[in-house]
């Protein structure tokens, strides 16, 4: 298969952490098995690589990480890397990478794209209203209901509301919403991660998911009522759990995934569950992209010592839900 990777914000550890992902999983079957084209900027990824101690070569438009050779393909906006800044040149070619790599995967010519970490407000001083890669690569698709799904093994948790103010949240939340969701949902879990008969769980929004209304009134009036909505409709689905509760007496574990009202409330367990090794992925699009469930790293910037497992683990996850699509193409 052919991946397309985008560059990251360049000022942190995006390009340590894939060079990294290839040289320590050099003699796996997801690294030999498939191929690999990098979008940047070549003088860029020279700089990147002449100030950090990673071992690697770069031949004209190739980089040699041990015995694998990858592309790069070139888009431009060239600039001098600085470990640790939040620049305006290195936001506009992350974002470029990312626009133009989302249009070749949505043109079949690779079969995924990974995404290595933007930082967003690098991004909005070139595009004010970036939120994050979901809605960006989502508006490229044209689909107008992603899905992000952080997930690690079987922990796969996927969000209401993403990247809004807390103070928003429960306007954004409604029954429409949730049982649109819960829809989608289940059909990535079945055909993204080939799992027969999910089984799916939903938090609450209030503490202690309400107390019956004592504390909030969105799991009465619409968080309960959208489950047995979901439930007539043949989802196999239940809740609301208070998600204090749900995550530290591990009741995950008997769910084959879980929707979280807020970024904060499902992101926060997962990653400490997952150790920095999760996996984020844009769901409900017809093109497959995943990334590292971390961010651009500017404190650890150029000193090589970054964990590339989570990086590695996006590379697995894109091959994995690759084979799982096109098993059950009849469901696409």
């Amino acid at each position: 298969m052919n991946f397309i990777v985008t560059i990251g914000d360049a000022n942190g550890i995006s390009l340590e952490v894939f060079i990294k992902a290839v040289k320590e999983n050099i003699n796996s079957n997801t690294i030999q098995e498939n191929n690999f084209t990098l979008i940047g900027n070549i003088d860029v990824i020279k700089q990147y690589i002449s100030k950090i101690n990673i071992e690697c070569l770069l031949s004209d438009n190739k980089i040699i990480i041990s015995d694998k050779s990858i592309n790069i393909i070139d888009v431009g906006y060239g600039y001098n890397v600085n470990f640790g800044e939040c620049s305006k040149e290195a936001g506009l070619l992350s974002i470029k990478a990312v626009e133009q790599a989302a249009k070749l995967t949505l043109s079949k010519e690779y079969d995924a794209m990974i995404t290595l970490p933007v930082n967003k407000e690098a991004i909005s001083k070139t595009y004010p209203d970036f939120k994050g890669h979901t809605n960006f690569i989502a508006d490229i698709c044209g689909e107008k209901n992603p899905i992000m799904i952080l997930f690690n093994e079987n922990l796969r948790v996927a969000l209401a509301t993403v990247h809004i103010p807390i103070y928003s949240v429960s306007r954004r939340i409604t029954k429409k919403r949730l049982c649109s969701l819960s829809k989608s949902f289940n059909k990535v879990l079945i055909k993204d991660f080939g799992v027969v008969n999910p089984k799916i769980a939903m938090l609450g929004l209030n503490p202690h998911a309400g107390e019956n209304g004592v504390i909030g009134k969105e799991e009465k009036q619409i968080i309960n009522p959208a489950i047995e909505i979901s439930k007539k409709k043949g989802i196999d689905i239940y809740g609301a759990f208070a998600s204090d509760g749900f995550f530290a007496q591990k009741d995950y574990k008997n769910f084959d995934g879980v929707i979280a009202m807020y970024h904060d409330q499902g992101l926060i367990p997962l990653k400490l569950i997952s150790n920095g090794n999760g996996v984020n992925f844009t769901a409900n699009l017809p093109i497959v992209r995943t990334s590292p469930d971390h961010g651009t790293g500017f404190d650890l910037a150029g000193k090589n010592t970054a964990s590339a497992q989570s990086t590695f683990n996006s590379i697995e996850a894109a091959v994995s839900i690759v084979n799982s699509r096109n098993n059950n193409n009849k469901i696409i």
